[in-house]
C-alpha cells in the first residue's frame, strides 16, 4: 500500500508541472497538411520532438507541440506543420513523438 500511495504521489506531481511556454512559442501557428499556405512556405527543416511523461496522454501530447513549437522558433519559422505523431506507453508513462517541419510563411 506505501508503495502505491508513493507511485500516486509522484504520478500527481507530474500533473502539475507547468509548461515553460516563450513568446516566441507562442508566435509559431500550427498548420494542418492540407492548408494550401504550406505550399508557398519555405521549408526551414525538420522539426522531432519527443515527450516521456507520467501524465495524461493529452497533456504530454499538448507539451510536445509546444516543444515542437519552441524548437520551430529556434529555427525562424513562424509556422509548423504537423506531419505525424507516435505515441507508446512505457509502465504508467505516455511517450509521444511528433514529428513537424519548420516553415516561414511571411
Amino acid at each position: 500500500m506505501r508503495n502505491f500511495s508513493i507511485l500516486l504521489l509522484l504520478a500527481l506531481a507530474g500533473c502539475a508541472t507547468p509548461i515553460q511556454i516563450t513568446d516566441g512559442a507562442r508566435k509559431i501557428q500550427v498548420l494542418k497538411q492540407s492548408n494550401v499556405m504550406v505550399n508557398s512556405c519555405a521549408k526551414l527543416g525538420p522539426v522531432s520532438v519527443t515527450v516521456d511523461k507520467v501524465q495524461p496522454a493529452q497533456a504530454v501530447y499538448d507539451e510536445a507541440i509546444w516543444k515542437a513549437r519552441e524548437a520551430a522558433s529556434a529555427m525562424g519559422a513562424d509556422s509548423l506543420v504537423i506531419l505525424n505523431d507516435d505515441h507508446s506507453i512505457r509502465g504508467l508513462a505516455n511517450i509521444i513523438t511528433v514529428h513537424a517541419t519548420a516553415l516561414k510563411c511571411y
